[in-house]
């Protein structure tokens, strides 16, 4: 079993990919009691996101999206779901940390793009694809996984990556990125020091690959990617992002 939440009237629901991958069928139990077939429309395996869809009559209930920027490390979370079968399951704790990046065991997983929530909020298997709220009740991330044998450490998608990516789901079944064509690193310490950089932000070109957007535009080994759109860049992982 899996969680998810409605989007929006048509009945597009929110939840990972991982929950939906190489199911034969899938079944939505709503909390009226209904159970529907449902149909994938999109997934992103990158973020670990999918969109899937049912066709009802029903009058839905559509959770409200919050904004995750906005998030601060203390303040309350609340995991909902169907955490190992217990359907509509609700566990309470707080945002622990923000930005969570380069989990390995996710990393193997195919997910690239992470960027992810730590909460303390109890997450279970089953609550993956279920809503993280805060507390007006408004969905601040997607619960995705776990850290396995450690206490209260789960991570959620934060919603503002929903709202960039699912509408791409809905409309296309896929999400279309921008390739540069570099393999970048982190511009700190020593590497900071060799290209007297004032400080530790940005990515620092390692490779460039030939025929590339970025060979094109004249991008070059060592040169250091600190801003896009005047937007400072934290670090590599930003930069893809």
């Amino acid at each position: 079993t899996g969680s998810g939440f409605i989007y929006d009237s048509e009945g597009h629901i929110v939840t990972n990919n991982h929950v939906i991958a190489d199911a034969t069928k899938i079944e939505v139990l709503l909390s009226s009691g209904k159970r529907y077939e449902a149909k994938v429309v999109g997934t992103d395996p990158d973020t670990d996101l999918a969109v899937i869809k049912i066709e009802t009559d029903e009058v839905l209930t559509l959770a409200r999206l919050g904004d995750s920027s906005a998030l601060k490390v203390g303040q309350f979370a609340i995991a909902m779901g169907s955490p190992r079968g217990f359907e509509g399951s609700l566990s309470f704790g707080h945002i622990s940390a923000p930005g969570r990046n380069n989990l390995w065991g996710l990393q193997a997983q195919g997910i690239r793009f992470q960027n992810l929530i730590q909460t303390d909020a109890a997450i279970n298997l089953g609550n993956s694809g279920g809503p993280l709220c805060n507390i007006d009740g408004e969905v601040i991330g997607i619960n995705m996984a776990i850290i396995w044998g450690a206490n209260s450490i789960g991570f959620a998608i934060p919603v503002n990556e929903v709202k960039n990516i699912v509408p791409d789901l809905i409309a296309d079944g896929k999400v279309t990125r921008g390739f540069l064509g570099v393999h970048i690193d982190d511009a700190k310490g020593s590497v900071s020091e060799v290209l007297g950089l004032p400080d530790e932000l940005g990515a620092v070109v390692e490779e460039v690959r030939p025929d590339t957007p970025a060979f094109r535009d004249g991008i070059q080994v060592y040169d250091v990617i600190r801003k896009v759109n005047g937007e400072p860049i934290l670090d590599a992982a930003e930069l893809i992002r």
